[in-house]
């Protein structure tokens, strides 16, 4: 019930190797059973929020850096149309 966990949980679970709890060899699968089978650490609530806000802190800049990069990508192509004359 509590966000901060369930996200905490989330950005554990896409960190670690799954290798071990998927199952399947032609189509790789994660049932109900082997997720729930995963041990999750969970630091106390503060600590988990510390690290949940210091996460979104980050990924904000990274969005910011995808934009910049797009946004120049874009210039460039503009520019080399110009010069080409596209």
């Amino acid at each position: 019930n509590n966000k901060v966990t369930q996200i905490f949980t989330e950005v554990y679970i896409n960190t670690i190797n799954l290798e071990n709890y998927v199952t399947g060899a032609a189509q790789p699968k994660l049932n109900q059973a082997r997720l729930n089978s995963i041990p999750i650490p969970l630091p106390p609530t503060n600590i988990q929020k510390e690290l949940v806000t210091q996460l979104e802190a980050e990924q904000e800049l990274v969005n910011g850096s995808k934009n910049l990069v797009s946004i120049f990508e874009q210039k460039i192509k503009d520019k080399i149309a110009e010069v080409w004359g596209d």
